[in-house]
């Protein structure tokens, strides 16, 4: 059970990404997903690169990362369902299956602190490849989920990254 457990009902929470480029941007972003259907939760990074613009974020140390789990273990809207985002899935999966799977995450906005900021994530098995542009998609687990976030700092991003992968960091 737990991280072996498939659902179509999940939810994400961004809580911090870093990365930037011109032309070819890299970036790498936490998210808390939480199954619904149980209330386990994952934390899982999504390192990806592709191509647009963008700048901010923070640096990451091994104390600041220390920091982050606590403050997320003790943040209560991680209890609640209702600050996840819905993530409309195409297929159930499980944690398992999305440890090493591929993805893609598309960020538009700009000052994070004043501003507003949309970032929209995917992801599909290692093996079937991206879901192509205005084909019906079946084979992937997940695509197109506008997900909000506890991401704070300033920067500005404009970047489509359709090559990345999903690695489980921990289980919460």
């Amino acid at each position: 059970m737990g991280k072996t457990t498939e659902s179509s009902n999940w939810g994400a929470l961004g809580i911090a990404s870093a990365g930037g480029g011109v032309g070819l941007n890299v970036q790498g972003s936490v998210y808390l997903l939480r199954n619904q259907d149980n209330g386990n939760r994952f934390l899982f990074l999504l390192a990806d690169f592709g191509p647009g613009f963008s700048w901010g974020g923070s640096s990451v140390s091994p104390r600041k990362v220390l920091q982050l789990v606590k403050s997320i273990l003790r943040n209560s809207s991680v209890n609640d369902p209702s600050s996840y985002s819905d993530i409309p899935a195409n297929r159930p999966f499980s944690a398992d299956d999305l440890h090493f799977a591929r993805g893609a995450e598309a960020t538009y906005g700009a000052g994070y602190v004043v501003g507003y900021a949309v970032t929209v994530i995917s992801a599909w098995p290692m093996f079937s490849g991206a879901p192509e542009p205005g084909v019906e998609v079946n084979n992937d687990y997940f695509s197109g989920a506008d997900v909000r976030g506890l991401q704070t700092g300033i920067g500005m991003s404009m970047a489509y990254r359709l090559f990345g992968e999903w690695v489980r960091i921990w289980t919460l």
